[in-house]
């Protein structure tokens, strides 16, 4: 690979940035192009901050660090070893894989023809500029499992991505279908793995699920990492149109779920688990044929120690809340 003209590359993100060159994406969205784009899900996004790295599919597989594949199995027998051999990023949030893979969906709302399912994504935001101008880094301008997706690595053909469609939001002429939705994939690739250096914010779709998130991590993680987890507020990130538990609500009493509602008709197998922390004794509660309404409440009169607990909630096995309640005044200390 040639030597990589750095300043170049400032000056084009810089542009992208300004609107100087023209991406389409309107002025309260130009700090797109800072980043590149990884998203995941929330197991798997646990594992990225354990081990210090995204890895490549292959790599991630040999390791076992692959807890829930986001990815159409149809699609993947179809890809080339090769691109399973890079760490991949998108350009962009909202790429259309995104769309059909993105939320907690029922059996019956997972796409047939692809199968994919990320149930609760996770965004990792990476400083473009630090990563295009990596020495291995290399891009494409459309999705790299498509035949004869050329790779680059220079500024000059960077200048000459097609911005206006990889960063195209809303409809668009019939004519040029197939084009754009190539052109939305756009990623950034490094081979086998890529460290956590220029990792800048992680985003989750709401406070439950960064809550979520936080206590799927380890004290040392939490420490690390906290202060850059961060809700999507602007609806930048994810197209929030299936099932996901938006607010959590603990207290001695009860527990209160708030739920995003789903896109079309949704019913889940729901099993929630509370540990007392105190007496280590577990409570359960399941219901096939759950539909997921708006509030779901849990009385808590049958704990034995209310004061102290841990909660998870499944739907169809994917786990949709973590949450931990102990109250203040109940601490020894």
């Amino acid at each position: 690979m040639s030597q990589k003209n750095k300043e170049k590359f400032r000056e084009i993100i810089d542009d992208l940035i300004s609107g100087k060159i023209e991406t389409g994406l309107p002025p309260q969205k130009r700090w797109i192009p800072k980043y590149v784009y990884h998203f995941t899900d929330i197991l798997n996004a646990k594992n990225i901050l354990s081990t210090g790295y995204i890895y490549s599919r292959k790599s991630a597989n040999e390791l076992e660090y692959m807890q829930v594949d986001n990815a159409s199995q149809e699609v993947i027998n179809h890809t080339e070893e090769k691109c399973k051999a890079y760490a991949r990023f998108y350009f962009r949030p909202k790429t259309p894989t995104q769309f059909w893979n993105e939320g907690i969906r029922s059996a019956q709302q997972i796409n047939s023809e692809l199968n994919a399912h990320c149930p609760v994504p996770v965004f990792f935001l990476f400083d473009s500029y630090s990563m295009l101008t990596l020495e291995n880094s290399q891009f494409t301008y459309g999705n790299l499992a498509t035949k004869n997706t050329a790779l680059y690595n220079d500024d000059v053909s960077f200048k000459e991505m097609p911005f206006s469609y990889v960063y195209h939001e809303g409809s668009f002429d019939s004519s040029l279908k197939s084009q754009i939705i190539y052109n939305r994939h756009a990623e950034l690739i490094v081979p086998e793995k890529t460290s956590l250096k220029y990792l800048k914010m992680i985003v989750c779709r709401s406070n439950a699920e960064k809550e979520t998130f936080i206590n799927l991590l380890d004290a040392q993680e939490k420490e690390y990492y906290k202060s850059i987890i961060v809700v999507d507020t602007r609806n930048a990130f994810f197209n929030g149109c299936f099932t996901y538990v938006e607010d959590a609500n603990l207290t001695s009493e009860k527990i209160v779920l708030t739920f995003n509602q789903s896109r079309g008709h949704s019913v889940f197998k729901a099993y929630l688990q509370i540990l007392e922390e105190s007496t280590k004794k577990r409570y359960t509660w399941e219901k096939s044929n759950y539909p997921a309404t708006p509030l779901q409440e849990f009385n808590l009169s049958n704990l034995e120690d209310p004061n102290s607990y841990i909660v998870e909630f499944y739907l169809d096995k994917h786990l949709a809340y973590k949450g931990v309640y102990r109250k203040k005044d109940s601490l020894p200390f």
